[in-house]
């Protein structure tokens, strides 16, 4: 009799587990974004398109580290539009068509859970790797790919900013860069930013990029390569 109270003790907590488990994926769904890990099997694709970011054309010296976005933003928006020029004369409307202006990327979303050693945490998120990860991607939109000397603050090296996403590279600058703080999501912190792109290219490939490989696209040639998702 106890034998079958013991198993029927256990089977309710395993049960209470597998309740926990639930709402703890879907919790973690709610803060991150991204589906959990959990949750992809072997015949779905395992690979997540992450975000790369880079300073490029600087000296060797100054050469800083890549930084792969560990939560990708919720949205990423390409804007296009026409350069046109319009006014008005004696003789009607004058059109000066010029072309496209530079392509506008615009994305938002949020951080990944502050963890600290004794779990969620608001007051010690500094301390948290996820907050540095998200320090790191504030200081490249500061510097804008600019780098300073610490004792004179003047600029030593001028880069340009790498975007690498889905087997594209782009080139460019941030116009903008807001961080949104709110009292419903206490352990995260939302983000929307606006990059202008001043060149593309696709397929990109950079050796650079830490942990990258490259297959070779189906059908193509030898020298086709396109840069695999990071897991």
């Amino acid at each position: 009799m106890s034998v079958d109270k013991t198993v029927a003790n256990l089977a309710k907590t395993i049960d209470y587990i597998d309740e926990l488990d639930v709402r703890l994926r879907k919790r973690t769904e709610q803060f991150t974004g991204q589906p959990f890990p959990s949750q992809i099997t072997q015949n779905s694709v395992t690979n997540k398109k992450s975000i790369m970011w880079q300073i490029r054309d600087i000296p060797d010296k100054y050469r800083l580290p890549d930084l792969v976005m560990n939560v990708n933003p919720t949205n990423l928006k390409t804007s296009y539009k026409q350069l046109i020029n319009r006014r008005r004369t004696i003789g009607g409307f004058l059109e000066q068509h010029w072309g496209e202006e530079l392509d506008s990327m615009s994305m938002s979303g949020i951080t990944s859970n502050f963890y600290g050693p004794l779990g969620l945490t608001n007051l010690k998120r500094r301390d948290t790797d996820s907050f540095r990860e998200f320090e790191k991607f504030v200081q490249i939109y500061r510097n804008n790919g600019s780098l300073y000397d610490e004792k004179t603050s003047m600029i030593v090296a001028q880069g340009s900013i790498i975007m690498s996403y889905d087997s594209c590279i782009y080139s460019g600058y941030f116009e903008s860069f807001n961080i949104n703080e709110t009292i419903d999501k206490n352990f995260n912190l939302q983000y929307d930013l606006s990059f202008k792109v001043t060149k593309e290219l696709f397929p990109g490939k950079r050796n650079t990029f830490s942990n990258v490989t490259t297959v070779l696209r189906p059908g193509s040639s030898k020298n086709d390569v396109v840069t695999l998702d990071i897991t």
